[in-house]
């Protein structure tokens, strides 16, 4: 595992941004109010284009973002955001139309990649950007690469998961967020061959390890709960014409995140966790992701 000090580099956004402009990884243009004299009111002539979002350094998944479209919207935003949520931050906003991605990677003490994989989100909930409900192992050495240069200059130990967005506006992959730790879909790495709960046990007892960097394309990783609500959600164009098709259940190109024919206790859990969490109208909001403000939440992957 990493120490503290490089832990805390990932897991808040304002030291993520500034460890990826030193290791040449893209990210959307963005501004740090909190570190210039001035604040808010000298960053708003330096902003061109709009809209922008606002982001807490340290928040759980997209809590406390907020989308502004003007300078006095940007100004309050700003001011309520870092009341709730602390030192906050600006960024670019990527608009809808590029493919989101996620990239696994384990390193050992060396910083030597021991496997690694990259996965798109073809469908999501809420279906206009939130959690992965499938995802497919995809062919992207170059985001990989972006991935594992990031983590060589945080001099980073152990597992980490990274989510990318493909830019529509110039094509480039930008990195959002690191998540130190496995991600909900973690399961997509030990679906094609990627084991890494026992490649991180081989390291963590100093046995011999044989990376693993290949993997087949287009295995599917498939949250069935959540796309089920994205079925419900939708309209009937983007239900028929999905890729791969909804009604693809079976194959040995798809798993399951959650069912498995030989281990129900997840399923189980599962299924007991959200019957509780729907009797808490709180929870069943964030749950359900309905709209609670400015811009739409997008849970932890």
């Amino acid at each position: 595992m990493p120490d503290l000090e490089t832990f805390l580099r990932a897991y808040a956004k304002i030291p993520t941004m500034h460890a990826a402009q030193a290791a040449g990884v893209p990210i959307p243009e963005t501004w740090f109010p909190s570190e210039v004299p001035g604040g808010i009111e000298s960053i708003l002539p330096q902003i061109t284009k709009w809209p922008v979002l606002v982001k807490p350094s340290v928040g759980v998944g997209a809590r406390g973002i907020v989308l502004c479209r003007t300078p006095a919207e940007l100004r309050e935003q700003y001011l309520g955001i870092t009341r709730a949520h602390g030192v906050s931050f600006l960024q670019d906003f990527v608009p809808a139309g590029g493919m989101q991605y996620k990239v696994d990677v384990l390193c050992d003490q060396q910083q030597k990649v021991v496997a690694g994989i990259v996965y798109g989100k073809t469908r999501m909930y809420p279906p206009e950007g939130g959690s992965s409900v499938l995802n497919f192992s995809a062919d992207r050495p170059d985001i990989l690469e972006l991935a594992v240069r990031m983590l060589r200059g945080l001099r980073w130990v152990g597992f980490c998961d990274f989510d990318f967005v493909v830019d529509p506006r110039d094509n480039v992959p930008k990195l959002m967020e690191i998540n130190p730790r496995p991600p909900e879909s973690f399961y997509m790495g030990p679906s094609v061959g990627m084991n890494f709960p026992l490649l991180m046990y081989r390291l963590a007892m100093r046995e011999p390890v044989e990376p693993v960097l290949s993997y087949p394309p287009n295995h599917f990783l498939r949250f069935m709960a959540g796309d089920l609500l994205w079925f419900l959600r939708v309209n009937n164009r983007q239900r028929f014409s999905t890729w791969p098709s909804w009604f693809h259940f079976f194959g040995r190109d798809t798993a399951y995140q959650l069912f498995r024919a030989t281990d129900w206790g997840p399923a189980l859990g599962y299924v007991l966790e959200t019957a509780a969490a729907i009797l808490d109208t709180q929870t069943r909001r964030e749950r359900l992701r309905l709209r609670q403000g400015a811009f739409p939440e997008k849970a932890a992957d």
